[in-house]
């Protein structure tokens, strides 16, 4: 049977079994622990109308005329992906890329067309990659008049694969900065690998370009017109719980976030503007906006404040969160776990960490992972007191020894740290 004929009937697109519904197509997928296609049978008691598996896992299931057997999974989810894009070929659809801050930026567009009452859909928390992105075009509908898709890399020539399966019609890059350094070698070459989403544009409607991001200066002689946003050419504040950026004299507030969120707000806000859209109509309309998890989420405890900002970490997410508090007058404790993929530069941001830290008022630095060793001997060098630990367990026994009221902890560190640990023991 033809994929366009099953579509016709399908409710949706699934490759994890168990969110599977009545109608549903599921697809096998190989995972880092387990392969999809060992669960077909298990999508089809839930309903599934098809399923489609790795060649050469037929025999381990039982019999059912709903199996299909394919030489490549994930192609079929990316055939699937296109056709979906392709009976949709009229929305709007905006590609973002960048270091950091991606899931954040998108998911305030995303906020911001809501309140606009538009039909929008999103990539579903950071689906950005190879599966992420299919996954997120299958689910377009006919209503739907906008499309805001987080497109991610670790490897050259990712971004332009993904660009062309999306189609955007407009771009936005966010920042780019010394991310994924293992598998590209230098900045230089990151920088070539994002812009490929502005490569990969046909008559772009509009592109966005973060004028603080490396290679601004030289943006808008490769590619035509493009829009730029910098916060420190804005109004903005940020004071104790709260951020406020004053933009075209509209006042925007938001408790939580940092020097980060406003970023993102800003380019959002220059993205909506692009659409068409008079952004007086969302003055007030942070005060339900949630920010991604473990993006500058704060807890309160014993007159404590405790900043998780570990869903991922490099050295330009660092020094964003160092600058958010630098004015503060409160104590602050730095608690860092590695970054990853840094490859022969990681000594050397590590170490930056020190100097940094330093320079917005750091008082204790607290690392653990090994490539924080760097940093702690930095810190030392700098007479900074610092401690390095192998575990959250006993890293937390003396964060707790030297807290002091109204004490600020900035926790940061890659995703595969799982910095957030320290909840369990903080």
């Amino acid at each position: 049977m033809e994929i366009e004929e099953i579509l016709k009937r399908a409710k949706g697109i699934k490759i994890d079994s168990r969110e599977v519904e009545e109608g549903d197509i599921f697809i096998g997928i190989k995972g880092e622990k387990t392969d999809g296609s060992l669960f077909a049978y298990e999508a089809i008691k839930k309903g599934a109308i098809a399923t489609f598996i790795q060649k050469g896992f037929k025999e381990k299931l039982p019999y059912s005329p709903k199996i299909f057997e394919v030489e490549d999974t994930l192609q079929i989810l990316w055939k699937i992906a296109e056709i979906k894009r392709g009976i949709n070929e009229n929305i709007k659809v905006i590609g973002i890329t960048g270091s950091t801050g991606k899931t954040t930026l998108k998911d305030l567009i995303y906020h911001f067309f809501k309140k606009l009452n538009k039909n929008v859909l999103k990539s579903k928390k950071s689906y950005n990659n190879f599966i992420g992105v299919p996954l997120t075009l299958c689910e377009i509908k006919k209503e739907h008049e906008y499309l805001v898709c987080e497109i991610g890399t670790n490897k050259k020539g990712e971004i332009e694969k993904l660009t062309k399966l999306v189609k955007p019609n407009s771009g936005i890059i966010s920042k780019i900065g010394p991310a994924h350094l293992e598998f590209f070698g230098n900045l230089e070459e990151v920088f070539k690998e994002k812009i490929e989403l502005f490569k990969n544009i046909e008559n772009p409607r509009y592109l966005i370009f973060n004028e603080n991001s490396y290679g601004s200066e030289r943006i808008n002689k490769i590619f035509e017109n493009v829009i730029f946003y910098n916060l420190e050419k804005e109004n903005y504040k940020i004071e104790n719980d709260e951020v406020i950026l004053n933009y075209k004299g509209i006042e925007f507030k938001y408790k939580g976030g940092g020097y980060p969120f406003l970023e993102n707000l800003l380019c959002a806000l220059k993205c909506i503007e692009c659409e068409g859209f008079d952004i007086k109509e969302l003055r007030n309309s942070l005060y339900d906006f949630e920010m991604p998890p473990l993006r500058m989420e704060k807890i309160e405890k014993n007159n404590i404040t405790y900043v998780y900002d570990c869903y991922n970490s490099n050295p330009i997410s660092i020094e964003a969160l160092l600058k958010t508090y630098k004015n503060s007058n409160k104590r602050k404790i730095l608690v860092i776990g590695d970054m990853l993929e840094l490859g022969e530069y990681t000594e050397k941001y590590h170490r930056e960490i020190a100097n940094l830290a330093k320079e917005n008022g750091i008082s204790f630095i607290f690392g653990i992972g090994e490539n924080t060793r760097y940093t702690i001997d930095e810190a030392k060098k700098l007479k900074m007191k610092s401690e390095h630990f192998e575990n959250f367990k006993e890293m937390a026994k003396r964060i707790k020894e030297i807290l002091m009221e109204k004490d600020i902890v900035l926790i940061k560190g890659s995703r595969k740290m799982e910095m957030e640990k320290l909840k369990e023991y903080l």
